[in-house]
Formats: C-alpha cells, structure tokens, sequence
C-alpha cells in the first residue's frame, strides 16, 4: 500500500501538534504542606493543533496541547486554575494539604480562536484518563513540579 506525502506531512503536522514532553508516569503525593493538582488534556480530533496557557493564582504553569498534562503544587487554601485563549475559563479549588485534585481541559470552536474548557473530575476518572499523556511545555519559574 502506498502512502501518498500529502497523507504523511498532514499526520506529521498533527502529530507535532500534541504534547511531546515525557509520558505520564503516575500520580505522586505533594511536598509536606503541600497539595497537587494535575490539569490534564486528552486527545481529541477537535482542536489538535490548538494549546492554550494555563495558570494557577495568575501564576503560568504552561502551555496545554492535545494529549497533555501539567501538574502545580500549591499551599492548602483557596486557587484558581485558568485557562485562556479569546476566552478566560476559571476552575477555582478548595485544596487541602496532602491531597491532589484533578482538572480536565478540553477545547471547543470559538469564532476567532478554539476556547478552553476546563472542569474538577473524580480522582478515578483523572487516573484512567491522564495515563495516555504526555508533559506539556512548562513555562521556566512556573509552579510545576
């Protein structure tokens, strides 16, 4: 079977569209005092080629792409997790020391630019799902870990 190089530079453009950093390893516990929250990405048809910055307290964590994740320890207390494009969508959390919380983005169509989604899932829904992903870029002096 052949392939023809309109086929195989649209796959490589797509594919260099999603997360590439280290495969997701695993759920880890947060620092003494501390607690964990994974934004996390799946892969979707819709919005491949589309990331967006994300931040906790105004503070970057990173860039989110398709098939991405990102990961901030934060104090226990009150947070915000944002995510931006022409729209600003907030997830604000109750975090507690030693727990970790998952937040699940997704991206819809917008009229200039793809609009993030972002929403708290079950930590057994986060599991399942953040286990395909990749790290994405993390911006230098951000929260992550």
């Amino acid at each position: 079977m052949k392939s023809s190089p309109v086929l195989c530079a649209t796959a490589l453009l797509l594919a260099a569209c999603s997360a590439n950093g280290p495969q997701f390893s695993g759920l880890t516990p947060p620092a003494a005092g501390m607690g964990k929250v994974y934004v996390y990405r799946p892969s979707a048809f819709v919005g491949k080629g589309s990331g967006y910055d994300v931040q906790a307290d105004g503070k970057m964590l990173g860039y989110l792409r398709n098939n991405g994740h990102l990961v901030a320890e934060l104090p226990a207390g009150e947070h915000e997790i944002t995510a931006q494009t022409e729209v600003r969508r907030t997830v604000r959390l109750a975090l507690q020391e030693g727990e970790i919380r998952c937040v699940k983005a997704g991206i819809t169509v917008g009229v200039f630019a793809p609009h993030p989604k972002l929403a708290e899932v079950p930590l057994e829904q986060c599991k399942a799902e953040i286990a395909a992903t990749r790290e994405s870029y993390k911006f230098p002096n951000s929260r992550s870990n």
